[in-house]
């Protein structure tokens, strides 16, 4: 494969990540394994043995559930590490002397994190909405974990790509993008509780899945638009200062 081949860029990429790239697989894949096998451990000490159809859809269900959380440190990680690492490496000096274009590296690593995502939400989706039980089947529950999920995966990687863009630590971007979704949660909580929680309290906002507090309403509402937007901020400036950067 050429240099500058996009195929070669992803594959680079991999090799520099494949560390972060073969934990996420094995995060992805450990709670399916480990949560069968403390149900035949329970099955075989006759502690409310899974008898039925649905006990195994519970199982599951809650294996994709843990799945998810768990996936999303891989997504934090790497983007931490996606730019910071080639400095520390001192890999960005020999690149920037190859015929490559800063976009087309850029592009290598925007797959390969795009295949990480499409590597965790499609198997992980596919289960966690695929063997919703009553509970989660007749509300807004499942919606709105997928959506908190959602939230915080994209939000870690930004923010840690966007740190890791201006600095050359990524533990320091990735403690940032841990950060990062709570604390914009906090902030919107401390607004609300600035406003004064008594223009909430009592009022409920009628959805398909029923009446929910106003409270709960508003604050996940801008909670999730503060998360997404300075996620596109964090990523569009991590992109720019990477493609303005000048390795010496």
């Amino acid at each position: 494969m050429k240099h500058g081949n996009l195929t070669w860029l992803v594959w680079k990429e991999y090799r520099q990540n494949r560390l972060i790239v073969l934990g996420m697989l094995f995060l992805l894949v450990l709670p399916y394994v480990v949560f069968p096998i403390i149900a035949c451990i329970v099955w075989l000490r006759h502690w409310e043995p899974y008898q039925g159809l649905s006990d195994w859809l519970h199982l599951f269900h809650g294996a994709s559930q843990f799945s998810f959380w768990v996936s999303q440190i891989a997504l934090l990680v790497i983007g931490g590490n996606v730019i910071a690492s080639e400095r520390i490496e001192r890999s960005a000096e020999f690149q920037s002397n190859l015929p490559i274009s800063r976009w087309r590296s850029l592009a290598g690593k925007v797959l390969l994190v795009l295949l990480m995502f499409a590597a965790i939400w499609l198997p992980d989706a596919a289960v966690f909405w695929g063997t919703r039980y009553e509970s989660w089947r007749n509300g807004p529950m499942a919606l709105e974990y997928t959506v908190r999920m959602a939230t915080a995966g994209v939000t870690f990687f930004c923010v840690a790509w966007f740190i890791s863009s201006l600095l050359n630590s990524p533990a320091i971007a990735v403690c940032a993008g841990l950060v990062a979704p709570w604390l914009a949660w906090a902030l919107v909580w401390l607004a609300m509780w600035a406003h004064g929680f008594e223009h909430y309290a009592g009022k409920y906002v009628a959805t398909s899945h029923g009446c929910i507090n106003m409270s709960q309403a508003v604050l996940e509402f801008w909670a999730h638009t503060t998360c997404l937007t300075v996620s596109a901020i964090c990523f569009v400036l991590g992109a720019w200062l990477y493609l303005r950067r000048a390795e010496s």
